[in-house]
């Protein structure tokens, strides 16, 4: 599907139809919306999915600006438009590269593509440092004793990990997280810890999933695609 070409009306039906759709971030409702997939166990808590008809039926590929840049394509319209550089390492240095493609679930592209397109047009774009991860098959926090990870289902993302890694305060600017709250996305750095609003000990806040919040994490316009479109 040609997402790039879509307008933010059609983007949003797409949406609206999706959001219903939406599981619990529990491993019975991922396997019920996203589909069930064999698996086999890898090194430091990944997975690697032995699936391939599951792959090729649920998870497809965004395109951001570097993929024209790569195929020397003139006047390419991608669909992810300013998508933030990854960390990574060159001759053991620190480097940042952005990657051509992402990889995401079928039910979560429309969201995700909607979403960036309202950073990028609202120039928020520099305020998400960098894009660290998406479709990542793995138990949670990378520990096979722990539930599979949303990201194995390619429903999770993750941005500005240095700044915001998981059970610190979020620092991550909340024009941007409203706006994929706005379009169903959970916010990890809503998540708080057993002492209160102020015991960010489970919070999360490079992590948002399009998974259907827990009531007290909702944000303050979530679900508000179902009323009417952002402006």
């Amino acid at each position: 599907m040609d997402y790039a070409k879509m307008t933010i009306e059609e983007l949003a039906a797409l949406v609206r139809k999706n959001l219903a759709l939406r599981p619990s971030s529990d491993t019975a409702s991922l396997n019920a919306a996203c589909g069930r997939f064999k698996y086999r166990s890898a090194p430091n808590g990944t997975i690697v999915i032995t699936d391939p008809e599951w792959t090729a039926k649920n998870i497809v590929s965004l395109t951001t600006q570097e993929y024209g840049r790569r195929n020397a394509l003139k006047d390419f319209l991608p669909d992810l438009a300013g998508w933030p550089p990854t960390p990574t390492v060159r001759n053991g240095k620190p480097a940042f590269v952005t990657v051509p493609k992402v990889w995401c679930h079928r039910l979560m592209a429309p969201a995700l593509v909607i979403a960036w397109r309202i950073v990028y047009l609202e120039n928020l774009q520099s305020k998400v440092a960098t894009f660290d991860g998406l479709w990542v098959p793995r138990h949670q926090l990378f520990n096979p004793s722990r539930p599979l990870s949303v990201h194995s289902w390619g429903m999770a993302i993750d941005f500005a990990a240095r700044t915001n890694g998981f059970g610190a305060k979020p620092q991550l600017d909340e024009r941007v997280s409203r706006i994929f709250e706005f379009y169903g996305f959970a916010w990890g750095g809503r998540w708080r810890g057993r002492k209160g609003k102020d015991d960010y000990s489970l919070a999360d806040g490079m992590h948002f999933e399009y998974c259907d919040p827990l009531e007290y994490a909702r944000g303050p316009i979530q679900d508000g695609v179902l009323k009417k479109d952002r402006p």
